[in-house]
């Protein structure tokens, strides 16, 4: 399948940029990894975000921020990516992971 923009990781800047693509009615595709979420998962209270005066704990970060980007129909798939190469077009690349490539 085809992909305007795929995201590999799923931290705090990959969702952000599936939010921003997303909404620009690209079709967005967020591979997330073996750790979903990132490093936010083990952290517990996260005080330097924006947003949240009285902090929030690192899982409910990443469960809102998930949420929110597949509300504008970002899809998020758990592969991990091995190897990136441009197409021999040398208009995309084409990303390798453990179910084919992408």
């Amino acid at each position: 399948m085809m992909y305007d923009v795929v995201i590999i990781g799923s931290g705090p800047a990959g969702y952000t940029a599936a939010l921003y693509t997303s909404r620009a009615f690209l079709k967005t595709l967020i591979l997330s990894g073996r750790e979903p979420g990132g490093q936010l998962t083990t952290t517990t209270e996260v005080d330097n975000f924006p947003g949240f005066p009285k902090g929030i704990l690192g899982p409910q970060l990443v469960t809102d921020m998930k949420t929110q980007v597949e509300r504008f129909g970002t899809e998020i798939q758990p592969l991990s990516v091995s190897k990136a190469a441009k197409s021999p077009d040398g208009k995309t690349f084409i990303l390798t992971t453990e179910n084919g490539d992408i």
